[in-house]
């Protein structure tokens, strides 16, 4: 006699209240279309999953499990889609799309319903179908079966007699019913006086429910560590304090507008177990995982996104932990430059560190992004002077140098590590400085003859001492003297590691036509050197680096690089294009010294030797809206296109930490990679297929991801 087999079904779904009143228009159709696209998950594209009245097989895949002729007449209400769900994410896309659309979805699995109400509707709907998803999972020793709904009883029935002839399983007797709608729905058979209905037989289901994000929530609760619960992390729109944590890490405030797309939940991790089950469960949930340490990525990539999305925030992650005798430390990757700076010269008159010269940026993402300052020139770049990580990896897991691999700590170190985990604090290497550097500030304009002071220092910035580093800020003022009322300014701004009057000796002998004299410069500490580059009173105290809170502007920046000195007639066009396009600004930083000496293999910054100088443009306004900020990202992009003839070709070089969405956005779809291509060869030029392959490698699934992530190689 045949034995009963207790059963374990994954009904997937029974959502039956959905209920909608979309508009019909084809608007809002193909915006449901793009919600699909938009929610889909890299490994698993939802567009061959999508079928409308205008693909070829619609109406073949409609008329598939339409089990009733009464609903197969020309006059039956057809959906506007049909969704062949191929992966659970493709589910999770269509509940998601449909509640944000307000639109009908009919789930069906076999058809078989008498009065089609998983197929047919009288207002506008689109169809859930789920006979792709089939599979059969039979486990002899325990007895049970995980079947999914697309399958028909006809092929459990099947599965389970290729394994046994003495086990069956109590439901219908009409094979091509569908499993979804028969369990469901009570199921029963003609075993069904020895062993009940189907339902009474089924132990444990997957089912996604109508709340993915409430779901996502209770699975950071569910993996939150009882020694350091998660709850306090948590904010969602209705925390009080959700806007002030969320608007905190703005720095850029083009992307603080009513319209700017909001996260629906912020996790201030306050532990690594934290950023663990954040992980854990936005792969569970197929949910967009954005980083932010300090939110100065120019282009808001750390808190932004066009799909559902949540932000994992650093900033309660801020130890510094300092080992004089070895000259490290261990710095967690939500503390700020300015934080590292001060705590450095709390102990030390003779250390410093090689980073950024904008106190409030924070380290996670400058790091990771390469990282340079006004001692690149003797010291290299932050990413040179980095000697172990810990990183958490797609799957949780927690590793230092070591247990990572060379790979992959060769990829953190300014290869945008958000691509590859999650860092958690960074071990550095203190660079020597002495106890009195000089810092000066000289400014000239066009009638000062900046034209001929500038011409003179691109021929020799780069080959300066490597103590030295002389940027120009270049910008547009008023003028009384020009006509048309504007002038160019250039601003020198320096750094020396050494004495004014050797600083005063060293310009006059290779840059003699600045004329600069002892009074223009100020012998000073290293750590007050940060405040005068910061443009803080050189007085001030010096805890004034521990200001989280900078200054607000909405901005725009862009990046180049030089490798021959530009002709004096053409700076001359330059300055009148500026005068053009003011306020948009220039900065020139100055290679040469260390940065030609490291080979462009060594980490997967790039750009070493055969640089002059390095560019940055920007435009900083004080209006919102719109149609203000798409003015000033204009006239900037403007003046990227004027400087063409002067900058780095085949590629154009950029640098990473100079976050430019202009230069190619990755959808992370099926042409990943070859739209990553476009903007990683500019970034990383020949470092970007070593980065690709250990992408594959440590996340084949393409979790950690974003607009200009390294993409996987393709399938």
């Amino acid at each position: 006699m045949a034995i009963s087999w207790p059963l374990v079904v994954s009904v997937l779904l029974s959502i039956s209240s959905l209920v909608t009143s979309a508009s019909n228009s084809d608007s809002v159709h193909e915006a449901f279309v793009q919600c699909l696209l938009d929610n889909s998950h890299p490994s698993h594209p939802i567009s061959e999953a999508i079928f409308t009245p205008q693909s070829p097989s619609y109406a073949t895949v409609l008329q598939s499990y339409i089990r009733n002729l009464r609903f197969n007449e020309t006059y039956t209400p057809k959906p506007f889609l049909i969704l062949t769900a191929l992966h659970q994410s493709h589910i999770q896309a269509a509940i998601i799309c449909a509640k944000k659309g307000n639109i009908q979805m009919k789930i069906r699995s076999g058809g078989h319903d008498y009065d089609g109400l998983s197929y047919v509707a009288t207002v506008p709907f689109f169809v859930l179908d789920m006979f792709n998803l089939r599979s059969i999972d039979i486990d002899t020793e325990t007895e049970t079966v995980w079947v999914q709904s697309g399958a028909i009883l006809g092929e459990l029935y099947y599965r389970i007699s290729e394994l046994s002839k003495t086990h069956g399983f109590p439901a219908g007797v009409c094979p091509t019913v569908g499993v979804g709608g028969h369990f469901t729905g009570g199921g029963y058979g003609n075993m069904m006086r020895k062993y009940g209905l189907t339902v009474d037989n089924i132990v444990d289901a997957y089912f996604i429910d109508v709340n993915v994000h409430e779901a996502f929530v209770q699975c950071l609760l569910d993996n939150s560590h009882p020694s350091h619960p998660i709850s306090e992390a948590i904010f969602t729109p209705q925390s009080p304090s959700y806007a002030t944590v969320l608007q905190s890490y703005i720095r850029n405030l083009r992307f603080n507008e009513t319209y700017t797309p909001k996260p629906f939940l912020i996790l201030t991790a306050l532990h690594q177990s934290h950023i663990q089950a954040a992980i854990i469960c936005a792969k569970k949930g197929n949910i967009q995982m954005k980083i932010r340490s300090g939110g100065h990525d120019y282009d808001g990539l750390s808190y932004v996104a066009t799909v559902p999305f949540f932000v994992l925030d650093m900033f309660n992650l801020r130890s510094i932990d300092i080992d004089t005798e070895t000259e490290t430390v261990w710095v967690q990757s939500g503390a700020i430059l300015g934080e590292l700076y001060y705590r450095i010269s709390e102990l030390s008159k003779t250390h410093g560190f090689p980073a950024g010269v904008c106190p409030t940026v924070g380290v996670g993402g400058h790091f990771t992004g390469g990282g340079y300052g006004n001692m690149m020139r003797k010291y290299g770049l932050t990413v040179d002077n980095i000697v172990d990580a810990y990183v958490i990896d797609v799957n949780g897991r927690i590793h230092d140098r070591k247990s990572m691999g060379e790979d992959l700590f060769w990829a953190i170190r300014g290869g945008g590590a958000a691509s590859f985990g999650v860092v958690l604090a960074y071990k550095i290497k203190l660079v020597h400085v002495p106890e009195i550097v000089t810092v000066f500030r000289v400014e000239k304009t066009l009638e000062d003859n900046a034209t001929d002071i500038v011409d003179q220092w691109q021929h020799v910035a780069s080959k300066l001492p490597k103590e030295l580093f002389v940027r120009l800020v270049i910008d547009v003022v008023n003028s009384s003297t020009r006509t048309g009322g504007s002038t160019v300014r250039v601003s020198f701004i320096s750094l020396f590691l050494g004495d004014s009057k050797t600083l005063v000796s060293i310009m006059n002998e290779n840059l003699p036509l600045l004329g600069l004299s002892q009074s223009d410069c100020i012998e000073t500490s290293w750590i007050r050197s940060v405040l005068f580059w910061t443009n803080i009173t050189i007085d001030s105290p010096t805890d004034v680096l521990l200001n989280r809170t900078p200054s607000l502007s909405y901005l725009k920046r862009k990046s180049d690089y030089v490798k021959q000195p530009i002709p004096k007639t053409a700076l001359e066009g330059i300055w009148e294009k500026m005068i053009e396009l003011q306020p948009a600004q220039m900065i020139f930083n100055p290679y040469g010294g260390r940065m030609a000496e490291i080979e462009s293999t060594a980490t997967p910054f790039p750009h070493r030797a055969g640089n002059l100088w390095k560019i940055q443009y920007l435009a900083n306004w004080n209006q919102g809206g719109a149609e203000t900020a798409q003015r000033y990202i204009g006239l900037t992009r403007k003046l990227h296109r004027y400087m063409t003839p002067f900058v780095s070709k085949n590629p154009r070089e950029a640098f990473l930490n100079y976050r430019d969405i202009d230069l190619g956005v990755n959808h992370n779809d099926r042409g990943s990679y070859l739209e990553g291509r476009v903007y990683g060869i500019k970034y990383f030029k020949g470092n970007f297929n070593r980065l690709v392959h250990i992408k594959t490698k440590v996340d084949p699934t393409n979790f950690f991801r974003n607009e200009q992530s390294i993409p996987t190689l393709p399938h």
